[in-house]
């Protein structure tokens, strides 16, 4: 592998130009190809970022196949996953002559479990009636999937609480003491992963796995070199998994499933009597964390109340155990459920006594369930350790790495050792193709006329797009009022987060003529409207995190007693990483031309504003609506 095959393949009339027939040379994708190439024969980590329109995939997928180097390539959203894995892998294939094995796998709930769906079948407990009417049209999908991948499943509503009883998740599986272990669809997967060359997963598999590899065994096959794309989700989604949570339902599928291990013959009453000290403890535990939706500070006031509630859960539960095991007998089953209770109570401790300073300790309220969560402050030393000191080699790219083209923080938020870092050059001409809208006398945005004022101001650019907008919010209560504001004021299809799934939203979308979506931070990320649907981004405010959320206000805490500035080392880079995101969902062909607006006039009266606009690409940048319609109107002729 050498710079002349990348030339070979990526030059004006390379392989690749005559394999594809609407191929345009990209110099920044041949510039990052060699880069990957360079860095996996040097055996040494990449920090890449690529600009929007590079044709990324093909500029890692390629290298790694011509390195004949096993790969596991890691993405942010599934959508990324299943576009490599049924596109960019079908493509090369037809067009190449690599031989090479590839596999795609997902997250272990997203499968079908034969053991617990036999089970179920025999006794079956619907949460909410309605969902009985669902069970033959799964059924007869479990009768003849050959993979057991839920998103084969058509008819039936992806919320459907049946799934949490019938999937494969991790709590439940008795690994190679289950009846089903051979025709289990993740043992074959597991199988399959083993031999092959390329296995796409996604982030949240990938820390999962990574967080559990020395204690419980592995999912994904042991690996030494690595693609993450999408990268700038990999400390969040790291932080998730290497921290500990418990939570009301935990508890509640725990006893669930305890009480179908009793024989059918066991009378109601009794198994009522038998459940009720164990129920009656977690009903008492979990409702002294009521309130309204969303993220809060573990009560620490209440460390003393909370740790007697758990002792009596942890008495309750040991009586359960108990019982189950003198009318049950022994047997696998209960010893797995008597493993789940354990370390449940266990991680139920931890998260009381707070005695860990790492940690940060909230909860959530999330409809009908509590989460308890411990999440590590900083996994920049968890991920050097586990992850960086112990592969050879990790391409991570992303079109948001840097900030005014300075990789640290990222580079220090990941612990990434032993690397080098490359900025490619989106090949779109930004200056022609889009006008950013700076409004100089909007009000702040913590001002009661901020969004009387937005309002006037984006009928007006709603009128020069002829809809065919994204507005987004960083906040749902800003998205709910403006939409009220303005429904009876916008003559196009209007669309609202939350009245239907994201992806009949996206569909809605794209077919409506005109259509303006409100939305907040889901389509942010990883969202690609190409062509006139999508002519105008507006987003009302700068991105900063809430303060308030208690991940955020700890880092924020633990960075000041550090000596550190919290807001310029990372308040400001998270916003501006988040800014970019949001505002590169507009630009995403060569062919594409529209207009962004940002109504926060901070990015022009802060001193800290210049590093958003020297962040961003070189967008032609005004205050005047006059200009936008200037800009904008001879793409409408």
């Amino acid at each position: 592998m050498n710079p002349v095959t990348m030339k070979k393949i990526f030059a004006e009339s390379g392989v690749l130009a005559k394999a594809h027939p609407d191929y345009e040379y990209r110099a920044g994708q041949h510039e990052m190809a060699e880069a990957v190439m360079n860095a996996i024969a040097a055996e040494r980590h990449l920090l890449i970022e690529a600009g929007t329109g590079i044709g990324k995939t093909m500029a890692y997928l390629i290298p790694a196949l011509e390195s004949k180097k096993k790969f596991i390539i890691s993405t942010g959203t599934k959508n990324l996953q299943e576009q490599i894995f049924f596109k960019d892998i079908p493509f090369i294939r037809k067009r190449f002559s690599y031989s090479f094995k590839a596999c795609c796998m997902k997250g272990r709930e997203n499968y079908l479990c034969l053991k617990r769906f036999r089970d179920f079948e025999r006794q079956p407990l619907f949460r909410e009636l309605e969902e009985a009417t669902f069970f033959d049209t799964l059924k007869g999908w479990a009768m003849k999937t050959k993979t057991g991948d839920r998103g084969e499943l058509k008819g039936v509503p992806e919320d459907i609480s049946i799934w949490s009883d019938i999937n494969a998740k991790s709590d439940t599986c008795m690994g190679k003491k289950c009846p089903y272990f051979k025709p289990c669809f993740l043992t074959l997967l597991k199988n399959k992963a083993l031999g092959a060359d390329i296995v796409i997963v996604n982030h949240h598999l990938f820390f999962a796995d990574l967080s559990i590899r020395s204690d419980f065994g592995a999912v994904i096959p042991p690996y030494e070199h690595l693609i993450f794309d999408e990268a700038h989700m990999m400390e969040e989604v790291a932080t998730n998994y290497f921290g500990i949570s418990v939570s009301r339902r935990k508890f509640d599928e725990l006893l669930r499933d305890a009480e179908k291990l009793f024989p059918e013959r066991t009378k109601i009453n009794e198994k009522k009597k038998i459940f009720a000290g164990a129920k009656e403890s977690v009903d008492d535990f979990f409702s002294h964390f009521e309130g309204d939706e969303g993220k809060l500070q573990f009560p620490e006031a209440k460390r003393g109340l909370l740790s007697s509630r758990v002792s009596v859960l942890s008495n309750s539960f040991d009586l359960l155990s108990t019982a189950m095991t003198e009318r049950v007998g022994e047997g696998e089953e209960l010893e797995n459920i008597l493993n789940r209770k354990e370390r449940l109570l266990q991680a139920l401790q931890f998260l009381v006594k707070q005695e860990d300073r790492k940690y940060v300790y909230w909860y959530e309220i999330r409809k009908k369930n509590v989460i308890l969560q411990a999440s590590p402050i900083d996994v920049s030393e968890i991920l050097r350790v586990n992850l960086f000191e112990r592969v050879k080699c990790a391409i991570m790219t992303s079109a948001t790495l840097s900030i005014a083209g300075d990789f640290s923080f990222y580079r220090e938020r990941l612990g990434v050792v032993n690397h080098q870092e490359l900025a490619v050059e989106s090949p779109y001409d930004f200056e022609k193709q889009a006008i950013m809208y700076l409004p100089g006398s909007m009000p702040e945005p913590h001002e009661e006329s901020f969004l009387e004022r937005m309002k006037e101001d984006l009928l007006k650019l709603l009128e020069i797009s002829e809809g065919r907008a994204f507005v987004l919010f960083t906040s749902i209560a800003n998205m709910k009022k403006l939409h009220r504001m303005m429904a009876s004021k916008i003559r196009y299809p209007l669309l609202l987060q939350g009245e239907m799934p994201k992806t009949e939203l996206l569909e809605e979308f794209r077919s409506g003529r005109g259509a303006v979506l409100f939305a907040t931070s889901s389509f942010w990320h990883g969202v690609d409207v190409q062509g006139e649907s999508l002519s105008l981004v507006a987003i009302d405010k700068i991105p900063f995190d809430v303060p308030s959320d208690p991940l955020i206000a700890t880092r924020i805490k633990y960075l000041k007693e550090e000596g550190r500035n919290a807001f310029y080392e990372y308040q400001l880079p998270m916003a501006v990483i988040e800014l970019k995101q949001g505002l590169g969902r507009l630009i995403r062909s060569r062919k594409d031309k529209g207009i962004l607006a940002l109504f926060d006039p901070r990015v022009l009266t802060r001193k800290y504003g210049r590093v958003f606009l020297e962040s961003l690409p070189p967008f032609k940048v005004t205050d005047r609506l006059d200009d936008v319609e200037s800009f904008f109107k001879p793409h409408l002729d």
